[in-house]
């Protein structure tokens, strides 16, 4: 047993039943948790070996307090389990062509990034142009004006830089990056600060300029990333795919041999690399893994929410390491020190002064082996009195080592101590025997491997780190920071988090923000969000600092109201979007920014605030032509959908096309626009019209390149063959979007296509299969934790239940997801299943306990402005009214149901709106008037092919001829409708007839 493991054997015989169950195929995680120096990592190490010997492979991970980079916990951890990196970066561009062409027009030099170059006809055209660009770019002095010249040429965008000596021509074929042009800048600069002589003198000879050659091949091969448009991104569906890919590596590997992965210092890991590691917890259970995690609870951070999700989810167990009493002291210093006649006084000052903390008691005893007050002396260790007053904390110890280092040795270990625990001596700048070094291992300060330094504890470095002053710490991240630019030179996007953090930490305003800019960019590439507001925030806080340019804090400002949006932080991307509104004379983003707004608004349910900003938006473009002012009329038209007024929505959305037909440069609005339209006729009820605009938008999708968007839209296309009665091409439709969002990896879009295809099932009467779907629907959205999606389909299932007459089955579904939903604050899925439940009661035979449901539904119908759900809702409540013999006012109440209802023109709605208002027409004494309304209920349930609607229409048919005494016209109506009932798998339904027919 490890010498800091004494005192430990309880927790780590519970760490050896947890190995035992794992390697049975029951894994779990483990959060060691403690305060620092209290022998967590000894623990953990302690249990790596017993993992080890007992046939496991073990990986490790570790999180720092002063992370530069996203998911760095993660990182090294699937090092060895990944291929391909776990967390993919962002696309890149590069320069297509590079070419060197001196003042007299000749080419000196060229690169390019493709294997064949420029066809020579197509070159000595293109140079032609640049050539009388050039000529006609220079003024009377000799120089070109402005310096960077641009121009087209085919497809192709050309960038020229001027020179004294020549001129450098980039050629891009693909997407063109802002640094770009400073790049160029650079090549010409480098090229006449190197090889001036040569460029004077040049005699024509080829040879002479190969290293011109050579330096632009090293330029060609520069990736500029590109930044993601996060716009269209499902932020939880992108976290749920690294997620998954990180579990299936674990899986994978744990089919040879049982793993144990260990996560040092969690507490310290960001949101995102919190995440997976909660999922990957979360579906341990059926796997050989154990996941080892070590914290500080009680940390600032995402840590403590993340913490108790994962404890509340059952499949974690914490493990709280306690301090050690003073028989424990005694026994870690006596194994320490073996053999030795320490005093009691000894062990007793040990305990007094550590507290118990094994970590603080150790480094004292070193400290006072330094003082030689503890030295070995015939074969044992001895304790003499020291006359010194030994260190009151652990901070106190630490600095009195680094007081007693040389010059050299403390400057070295704040600089070690400003890169983080772990550092690189080539970024110190020192080699690996320097005597500075020693000196620091000799302290018991860092240790080495290769060229790779490590502090011995975490707390050294954070004490070393924060005991040095202002202006020292920025001193040395600036030396840190150019360090790294001439190192990475061509390189500079692999350290770019360490170029952001170090110079964000000195006065260089300009390089701080430049640098936290492209930081943030690639920080969002990965999905690492917090991070990327991090860098952003510095950035504005910098620029604001140096001078404030608005159009970059605008520019910030938005990317950081984006990700606040689409990470569900409302409130604050608000204020972002806000804020450039009021700060930004320019009327296209003012407008912009009030539409961002609006949508916020209409996401949280406030539609009229949602409705006035975009009126305020529009009254901005009104005298000026941006395709902006088309993205505000689609704005509108989702909120005119989401109120139920259809017409009003493609109304808007009529608008919006004919402003994109003039700005046709983005496939993407229009793409958005035949979505939105297409799901409009959906809930119209006008399939052919959907199915021709979601096929429009599927092709346009093609053209983008975006698999994501053609998946969704597909699936949307197969919820209108299912409507449309088209059932096998709506599950190839299904099937096919499936297999993309696979491809993706986006599992949460995979559940979402399950309960689609549980609802074709459903409509085709197959409500086993279509249970079997919601089932598989709700497997996965266990295994992502997504509890709303785990409340929908409870509800779904409670549907099916419904429809095969176990209502109190179904009930109990309902009243579990009703419980999620009110939990998470859902006020979407949450009016269904309230009224689901009243269903539920009225089949039951309690119409009062179904009426108060239906009531509850109104006031959420009638506090969103959802006329069309209001409609349907009091149509129900006439249903109920008409079963407690309020026969009056279920007619009032069903009339001015049809009347909403009619308003939203949705087939379905008003369907079902018409057979309720001929039932409450029946039970009053009007036949006729029933007869009418049931007659055109039929004609719109028969033209959506919904034989269900049809079966109970039949129903109330029969009814209507019992009424009449017309026996033998009810007694066909009531078989064929039992019959339709039985084949749908409706035998609740089918009693009610066989009940009716006995009679």
């Amino acid at each position: 047993m490890k010498c800091g493991l004494f005192g430990r054997d309880e927790e780590l015989a519970f760490l050896g039943k947890i190995l035992e169950k794992a390697s049975a195929g029951q894994g779990s995680a483990v959060i060691i948790s403690g305060e620092p120096g209290v022998g967590k990592t000894a623990l953990v190490d302690s249990f790596a070996d017993l993992a080890d010997s007992a046939g496991f492979k073990i990986y490790r991970g570790a999180a720092v307090q002063e992370a530069t980079q996203p998911f760095n916990i993660l990182t090294n951890a699937f090092r060895e389990l990944i291929a391909e990196p776990l967390f993919s970066e962002q696309g890149h561009v590069s320069f297509s062509e590079l070419f060197a062409i001196n003042k007299a027009g000749l080419l000196v030099a060229k690169a390019s990034s493709e294997e064949e170059g420029l066809d020579p006809d197509i070159f000595a055209g293109m140079l032609t142009a640049v050539q009388n660009f050039v000529r006609d770019s220079f003024d009377a002095t000799g120089t070109m004006a402005g310096n960077l010249g641009r121009l087209e040429y085919g497809d192709m965008k050309i960038l020229i830089e001027n020179g004294d000596l020549l001129f450098v021509t980039a050629v891009i074929k693909n997407q063109e990056h802002p640094d770009m042009a400073a790049a160029l800048k650079s090549i010409v600069r480098e090229l006449e600060i190197k090889y001036a002589n040569i460029l004077r003198g040049w005699s024509g000879n080829m040879g002479d300029v190969a290293c011109i050659a050579e330096l632009l091949e090293s330029h060609i091969a520069r990736k500029f990333p590109v930044r993601k448009d996060l716009s269209t991104v499902n932020i939880g569906s992108e976290i749920t795919r690294i997620s998954e890919t990180a579990l299936g590596a674990l899986g994978k590997a744990c089919e040879s041999a049982p793993v144990l992965m260990v996560l040092e210092d969690i507490h310290w890991a960001a949101e995102t690399s919190l995440k997976v590691i909660e999922y990957t917890a979360r579906n341990s259970g059926s796997i050989r893994l154990v996941i080892v995690a070590t914290a500080r609870m009680g940390e600032p951070g995402p840590w403590n929410a993340s913490a108790k999700r994962m404890l509340s989810e059952g499949n974690t167990r914490e493990l709280s390491l306690k301090k050690f009493d003073a028989n424990g002291m005694r026994e870690i210093l006596s194994a320490k020190y073996s053999p030795n006649d320490f005093p009691e006084e000894f062990y007793s000052q040990m305990f007094d002064r550590s507290e118990g903390n094994p970590l603080f008691a150790l480094e004292l005893a070193k400290h006072l082996e330094r003082l030689e007050a503890i030295s070995m002396e015939a074969g044992a260790y001895r304790f003499v009195r020291s006359e010194e007053t030994l260190p009151a904390t652990i901070e106190d110890l630490v600095s009195s080592r680094t007081e007693s280092l040389h010059t050299g040795a403390l400057a070295a270990v704040e600089l070690a101590s400003c890169i983080g625990r772990n550092f690189s001596l080539d970024i110190l700048g020192l080699g690996k025997d320097s005597g500075d070094l020693q000196e620091l291992m000799s302290a018991g300060i860092v240790t080495f491997t290769g060229t790779e330094g490590i502090f011995c504890h975490s707390l050294f470095q954070n004490i070393i780190y924060n005991n040095i002053t202002g202006r020292w710490k920025s001193i040395h991240h600036r030396f840190l920071g150019e360090r790294y630019e001439p190192l990475y030179e061509n390189g500079q996007e692999d350290v770019i988090y360490e170029l952001a953090r170090h110079f964000s930490l000195t006065h260089d305003a300009a390089k701080a923000v430049k640098y936290c800019k492209r930081a943030g960019e690639k920080a969002e590439s990965v999905y690492a969000l917090d991070m990327a507001l991090g860098y952003y925030q510095t950035a504005i806080d910098r620029v604001i600092q140096s001078g404030s340019d608005v159009d970059l804090i605008s520019q910030l400002r938005e990317r950081m109201g984006d990700i606040h949006q689409i990470t569900g932080r409302f409130t604050e991307a608000e204020s972002c979007f806000r804020q450039i509104g009021e700060s930004v004379n320019v009327p296209a983003i003012q407008a912009r920014m009030l539409r961002k707004r609006s949508e916020i608004q209409s996401k949280k349910g406030d539609y009229d605030t949602a409705q006035n900003l975009l009126s305020d938006a529009k009254m901005l473009l009104r005298e000026i032509n941006d395709p902006e002012m088309g993205r505000i009329h689609t704005a509108i038209a989702n909120i005119r959908k989401l109120r139920g007024d259809f017409s009003g929505a493609l109304d808007e959305i009529a608008i919006a096309e004919g402003i994109f037909r003039i700005y046709r440069e983005n496939i993407t609005d229009m793409v958005q626009l035949e979505k939105e339209k297409g799901i409009v006729y959906w809930r119209r009820g006008e399939q052919e019209y959907a199915r021709s605009s979601l096929e429009k938008a599927s092709a346009l999708a093609a053209e983008t390149d975006d698999e994501r968007m053609a998946a969704s839209i597909e699936a949307n296309l197969a919820n209108v063959l299912n409507d449309l009665g088209e059932n096998i091409r709506s599950i190839e439709r299904y099937e096919s979007s499936l297999a993309r969002f696979k491809k993706l990896g986006d599992v949460q879009a995979q559940g979402v296509i399950y309960n689609n295809m549980g609802s074709v099932a459903s409509d085709s009467g197959d409500i086993d299969s279509a249970v079997d779907f919601y089932l598989k629907s709700l497997e996965i959205k266990r295994r992502i934790g997504d509890r709303k999606g785990i409340a929908y389909s409870l509800n779904n299932i409670g549907n099916q239940l419904k429809l095969k007459g176990l209502f109190a089955d179904a009930q109990a579904r309902f009243s579990e997801s009703r419980k999620m939903l009110e939990d998470i604050g859902d006020g979407v899925a949450l009016p269904i299943v309230i009224k689901n439940l009243g269903d539920c009661e009225r089949a039951l035979g309690n119409p009062i306990a179904a009426a108060d449901f239906y009531s509850e539904r109104l006031a959420f119908d009638r506090a969103s402005g959802n006329t069309a759900d209001e409609g349907s809702t009091l149509c129900d409540l006439a249903e109920t009214n008409l079963e407690m013999d309020r026969i009056t006012e279920a007619l009032d109440m069903a009339r001015k149901g049809l009347e909403l209802v009619l308003a939203s023109d949705t087939k379905f709605d008003i369907g079902s709106a018409r057979r309720i208002l001929g039932m409450c027409l029946r039970e009053n004494g009007f036949p006729d008037e029933a007869q009418t309304e049931f007659q055109t209920s039929w004609d719109i349930f028969n033209s959506l092919k919904m034989d269900r609607e049809i079966a109970r229409l039949q129903f109330e048919l029969a009814i209507l001829h019992e009424k009449a005494g017309r026996n033998s016209e009810a007694v066909n109506l009531l078989e064929l409708a039992r019959q339709k009932f039985s084949l749908l798998g409706m035998e609740y339904w089918a009693g009610r007839c066989a009940g009716r027919l006995s009679e």
